[in-house]
Formats: structure tokens, sequence, C-alpha cells
């Protein structure tokens, strides 16, 4: 059986006026290695959900919006498994006027 271990962990932020993310690979990691990353958002209540557009090679595997009249909240999953060139990050964008969190 497979051991699963931790790697690394890397964060960014957003560029809100180019509707622009994007996901910084953490150090220490390998080809075949799994690598997931979270986007979260904090649109104003009412501003609705952001569409995410993943990075190439990225895939989206959930993505759930809440917005309870007072406060509204969206993350979007992400999965990639890493080759054997990786660049040092990817960029992906979303539609809205909200900053958006990778991590």
């Amino acid at each position: 059986m497979a051991v699963i271990s931790f790697v690394a962990a890397a964060s960014n932020t957003s560029d809100v006026t180019n509707s622009v993310y994007s996901i910084t690979k953490p150090s220490g990691v390998t080809s075949g290695d799994f690598m997931i990353a979270a986007v979260t958002s904090f649109p104003g209540d009412g501003d609705g959900q952001v569409t995410v557009s993943p990075p190439g090679g990225w895939t989206v595997v959930a993505d759930t919006f809440e917005d309870d009249g007072s406060y509204a909240c969206q993350l979007t999953i992400m999965t990639r498994t890493a080759g054997s060139s990786e660049p040092g990050s990817w960029a992906g964008s979303y539609s809205g006027n909200q900053e958006i969190e990778t991590v």
C-alpha cells in the first residue's frame, strides 16, 4: 500500500484588476506527486458566484457557493498530478470583481 505524505504548501493572492490568479508550485514537488489547490472567494452579499477557470493541466473537482443573505463565500478545489517538468507557477482566471485567494 502506498504511503501518503505531505510534501509542501504555497499560497498566493489574485490580481483583482486583471481577474487572474496564480498557483505556485510548492518546493520539493516531484514527478507523480498529487497536488491540490483551493481557491476561495468572498464576494459581497448578492454579488453572486465567481466563475473560476483552472490553469492548463488542473482539473476542478469541486466548486461550492453559499450565500446566506448576510455573508457569501465560495470554495473551488482543483487537482493536478505533477509531471517530470513543471513550471514554477500556473495562471488561471476568474470572472467577478472580488479578490480570490489560492492555497
